[in-house]
């Protein structure tokens, strides 16, 4: 009808979540594919932990876990802050759980921004070789750790499939960031049911396992007691409505306070 105003299209947001082992072309990836989105008129930012690691000069010395869940929480908060701004994010990070998808996942659906997994699958025998041309700013221990522990999406869950996979020892990077580009402009916002409470209360079960398993083996006396104290726990978490990240922290400083006050027994 003649005269009758047309609302804007909102601006469309993306979260793009990369996955792969450390030194594996990532970064690269990121930087060209987040120009790649300026210039389409998208603001993007790239976001990933090594950022707020560079922040923690203990870091450059040794490599200390204990900081790991402040530097996961920092992370996601900071995506968050984008998101809700109106700025798509790349996450750059190894993301090698599941969980830690599924954290990005229920990110992206609470503010609304499209999302894709794209998992970059060099091999580890690439990025090895790439880290030690670098220097070896990461150790090699720690790529292998990764590799062995990495999870591939969509190997358990439909929601964590990828949504685009590139081997950068083969496909040029500047190529894979055009077909990702493309890949988001192809996108449609859909109601995002595939992360259902289900699924939920299944990563909360598989990472509280995986915490009791960790700790047995430091403590293997300890197993009997962490596995009743693992299922109290995961009761208490669904009620609560935590998420998998939230529930992995807290339940990792229950299982340290129980170890602490078997010590103490101990004595």
């Amino acid at each position: 009808m003649e005269g009758t105003t047309i609302p804007p299209t909102p601006p469309r947001k993306f979260l793009v979540i990369l996955c792969g082992l450390p030194s594996s072309g990532k970064t690269t990836l990121a930087t060209l594919l987040a120009l790649l989105m300026e210039k389409h008129g998208t603001p993007t930012v790239v976001v990933g932990s090594d950022d707020f690691r560079r922040m923690m000069p203990i870091y450059r010395e040794r490599f200390p876990p204990d900081r790991e869940p402040l530097i996961r929480r920092a992370t996601l908060r900071t995506i968050a802050f984008f998101l809700g701004r109106g700025v798509s994010v790349i996450s750059d990070d190894t993301n090698y759980y599941s969980s830690m998808r599924h954290e990005l996942v229920e990110l992206a659906r609470r503010t609304g921004a499209l999302h894709a997994i794209v998992a970059v699958e060099t091999p580890l025998e690439v990025a090895l070789k790439w880290n030690e041309e670098r220097g070896l700013p990461i150790p090699q221990s720690v790529i292998v750790s990764i590799s062995e522990k990495f999870e591939k999406p969509g190997s358990k869950y439909k929601w964590d499939r990828s949504s685009a996979s590139f081997d950068l020892s083969k496909v040029p990077a500047a190529e894979a960031a055009e077909e990702v580009l493309k890949l988001l402009l192809s996108l449609k916002l859909e109601d995002e049911k595939a992360v259902s409470s289900g699924s939920v209360a299944e990563e909360i079960d598989r990472v509280t396992r995986r915490v009791v398993s960790e700790a047995a083996r430091r403590v293997p006396s300890a197993a009997k007691v962490l596995s009743k104290e693992r299922r109290i726990f995961v009761r208490e978490a669904l009620k609560a409505g935590l998420t998998t990240f939230e529930a992995e922290n807290a339940f990792r400083r229950r299982v340290e306070e129980v170890l602490n006050a078997l010590d103490a027994k101990g004595r």
